[in-house]
């Protein structure tokens, strides 16, 4: 069974990788989907995968992905190792996963401003902009 430790590695394995929309290969490019897709089914912790979403964001159909597959839990009771979604201007349309740094929380995310995965302090920026927090499902 997987742990919470185990999706943190393997979130910072792809650190690097770099962006493409729809992206679904360490390879070939991820973009924030992608990179949450890759880290279960690395884990075995999801087995589905969806590529019907825009890069615009729309009213509900971005987060409703996660609310399927993961298991939402309080902001409040965000940990590393869950999966955040993001609004940008109005919807939801970006996520990323909370990692442990050595100065507190951080975040994962294959972020398209710059082109790549990154880790990077979790800072007022992101959380102002969390609308939902979620656990992969079968964790331990």
């Amino acid at each position: 069974m997987s742990s919470d430790a185990d999706i943190v590695a393997a979130a910072r394995r792809m650190v690097g990788t770099r962006w493409r929309h729809q992206g679904r290969s360490p390879d070939n490019g991820l973009d924030c989907v992608g990179l949450v897709v890759c880290v279960g089914k690395e884990l075995g912790l999801l087995t589905f995968d969806t590529l019907a979403y825009q890069r615009n964001a729309a009213p509900d159909g971005f987060i409703q992905y996660f609310r399927q597959y993961g298991r939402e839990i309080p902001v409040a009771a965000l940990h590393p190792g869950c999966v955040l979604a993001f609004r940008e201007d109005k919807y939801p349309c970006h996520s990323g996963i909370v990692a442990d740094g050595p100065h507190g929380l951080t975040l994962i995310h294959a972020f398209a401003l710059r082109r790549k995965v990154v880790e990077e302090r979790l800072t007022i920026h992101w959380l102002q902009r969390v609308v939902a927090a979620f656990e992969y499902k079968g964790i331990g």
